[in-house]
């Protein structure tokens, strides 16, 4: 979870905007990363696939294509205006 918050805070603050299509795209990537990293730690396919890397690999992505995916509602929406 963390490894994805910390991508999207950099996609966020460098693309400074949010997007539906950024959001699948960090996502991605951001899979890609954790399980090019569990593969790694798998012995590059010598031993199985761990289940912890497939856990890491979609609650990471949930969680950068959440933040950067513009989802949430803004402040506007949320506060009454008069």
């Amino acid at each position: 979870m963390l490894f994805g918050l910390v991508i999207s805070e950099i996609v966020v603050s460098v693309g400074a905007t949010r997007a539906p299509a950024i959001g699948v795209v960090t996502a991605a990537l951001v899979a890609g990363g954790l399980g090019w990293a569990a593969w790694v730690s798998s012995g590059e396919g010598l031993r199985p696939f761990p289940t912890g890397g497939w856990v890491a690999m979609a609650i990471a992505a949930l969680v950068a294509g959440w933040r950067t995916g513009g989802w949430r509602r803004r402040v506007a929406e949320v506060t009454p205006t008069e």
